[in-house]
């Protein structure tokens, strides 16, 4: 029916999917890889695993032949030893992940039991948002899916809604704002991704301001379930859950730079690096973009 009302552009995708994982996750990532990859458009996806329990130097875990063969020849980047989930991204320079149109910073404890890749494309297509994230559910109805009571899937919600937040657990980045994306966790602590978590979801809102996209960050009732395991702090990790002081800097004339040069081909005002330069990262409220 979707494609009925607005046909969606024909082109195949390319997702890189970006996991912490235990030993204990393995299972999930391959069932979860068996699926993505079972997808009706023949999409792509990829995945890059860091084994945040093991410790620097170790080698990587010898996964069951039937979890191997489900996920080992869609793995592009491993990496051993404890660390924060800014840590692990800032691997993904062009280097190590390039070619790709999204990059799907998911955890490893989110299966795709109830989620559908061929309808979340669907509005990928049509939409082109710049940060986009499936609702959640718990692994049973009576867990913690997510802390944000407006990324809980309900069954009542239309299928697709604007946001205001896109949260750190399985967001879904376009190719246009990674290099500013990773510009920022190079420059971080590493300890906190909330100041990372901010800027994704600063500048999907700044780019509708100046009008650059109708529909930068959405939320899709495709959803996701989760395991809740809350075990990165393991393995000599110094993990925090706060927006650190010297990580919540406005958003630099580098940051800004690349913004116009990624984004702000859309858009006349975008092109102009100030459009974007010095705007609210941490502890935005909408009215901060919008005055912006």
């Amino acid at each position: 029916d979707l494609e009925r009302e607005r046909p969606a552009p024909s082109r195949k995708l390319r997702t890189l999917i970006v996991s912490p994982v235990s030993s204990g996750m393995l299972e999930t990532i391959a069932y979860n890889a068996r699926r993505l990859t079972a997808n009706r458009a023949g999409d792509t996806f990829k995945f890059a695993l860091f084994h945040y329990h093991l410790q620097e130097g170790m080698a990587l875990p010898t996964m069951e032949p039937d979890v191997g063969e489900a996920l080992l020849p869609h793995v592009v980047y491993q990496h051993a030893g404890p660390g924060c989930k800014v840590d692990f991204w800032k691997h993904l320079t062009p280097e190590v992940a390039s070619g790709f149109d999204y990059y799907w910073l998911a955890d490893g404890d989110v299966r795709v039991d109830f989620f559908s890749w061929d309808l979340y494309r669907y509005f990928l297509l049509t939409v082109d948002p710049l940060v986009s994230q499936p609702s959640i559910v718990g692994w049973s109805p009576e867990t913690r899916g997510t802390d944000h009571g407006e990324l809980r899937f309900n069954g009542s919600q239309p299928m697709s809604m604007n946001l205001h937040l896109v949260e750190m657990q399985a967001p879904i980045l376009s190719a246009k704002i990674w290099p500013t994306v990773l510009k920022r966790a190079e420059a971080v602590n590493g300890t906190s991704a909330w100041a990372v978590e901010g800027i994704w979801n600063a500048v999907a809102a700044i780019s509708k301001v100046v009008g650059c996209s109708e529909r930068p960050s959405i939320l899709v009732h495709s959803p996701l379930r989760h395991a809740n395991c809350f075990d990165l702090s393991v393995g000599g990790s110094r993990c925090v859950r706060n927006f650190l002081r010297e990580d919540c800097f406005a958003l630099s004339p580098d940051e800004s730079a690349m913004l116009a040069r990624d984004i702000g081909g859309s858009c006349e005002k975008g092109r102009d690096r100030l459009a974007w330069q010095g705007a609210c990262v941490c502890n935005c409220s909408r009215d901060t973009w919008v005055q912006w």
